[in-house]
Formats: C-alpha cells, structure tokens, sequence
C-alpha cells in the first residue's frame, strides 16, 4: 500500500478503513438492510413477529458482511504493514476491536475515534518500551482503565436516569 506521509507507516489503508467505516453508517443508519440488522439485534422475537423479518438470515448476512470485512482488514495489515503472512501475525486485535466498538456505542462513525485512541495507546506503548523501558503492558492498563472509566459513567447515568422517573 502506498505510504500517505512519507517518514511514517500510515498508508493507504487508513483512507480506506474511514471509507467503509462512512459506508457502514449510511447503510447502518439509512438503508433497509441496516434497520433489518438493528431490530434483529434489539429484539429479534419482536422483530420477527411485528417486523416480519427473518432473523436467521439477517443475522447468517451479518456475520457475513463483518467476516468480509475483517478479512479486508487482514489483507491491509499484510500488504501495508508487515508485507508478508505468518503465524501469530494478530497479537489480540479482536479483542482490542470489541472493545473499540462497545466504547464507540456500536457507532461505525464513533470507531473511528475510538480506534485512533487505541492504535495511538498501542503506537506509545511500543515506543516508550524502546526509548524509556515503560512496559508495553501499560497500554493495555491505560485502555482497561478507559474502558471502566466509560462503563462506571454509563452506569451513573443509568442510575440518575432511574432515580429521575
């Protein structure tokens, strides 16, 4: 992949990776697809009955489309960072990816904030192991932190929303 500013890795993928974050929106917030998705996932017993939509397909399509999409992601790892495939080549994406996603909402456009927070944490962590001798255990520390931090509001605001009514 082509580099966007010489003297660092940012390539070509990151351009690509806000495009279909854009697209994932649209379709997520404006198409008939998107809406199937969102009531199977909100109630699919409701959506089935009231909705007439067909659940098992809606949600077989959907881990389809996001396989689709993480094999896309993998192919931009290969061809624009490490340039060749082994073993090991994912040192816990996945994971770092639901937490990404729970923190942004389930917002394709909010993964976008959230992802850059997260690559930055990872970025730092490996540079100040290299420069200072700060573990790089420490990221994954700063983004449990962050991730209980946003949980411990989110519960906050359960409780005086409920407290209100």
């Amino acid at each position: 992949m082509p580099i966007l500013v010489a003297g660092t890795r940012l390539h070509w993928g990151f351009i690509m990776a806000l495009v279909l974050a854009v697209a994932a929106w649209w379709i997520m917030r404006f198409s008939a697809a998107g809406f199937r998705i969102r009531a199977s996932g909100v109630n699919p017993f409701a959506a089935r009955s009231a909705g007439l939509i067909d659940v098992p397909r809606v949600t077989t399509n959907a881990f389809i489309v996001s396989g689709a999409i993480a094999g896309i992601a993998g192919a931009i790892e290969v061809s624009g960072v490490t340039f060749a495939l082994y073993e090991n080549i994912s040192p816990g994406y996945g994971y770092t990816a639901i937490a990404v996603a729970l923190l942004a909402g389930l917002n394709p456009l909010g993964v976008i904030g959230t992802g850059i927070l997260f690559g930055a944490l990872e970025t730092a962590a490996g540079t100040m192991q290299r420069n200072v001798g700060i573990p790089a255990t420490t990221a994954s520390v700063i983004e449990a932190v962050i991730i209980l931090v946003v949980i411990a509001i989110a519960q906050m605001r359960v409780r005086r929303t409920a407290s209100a009514a």
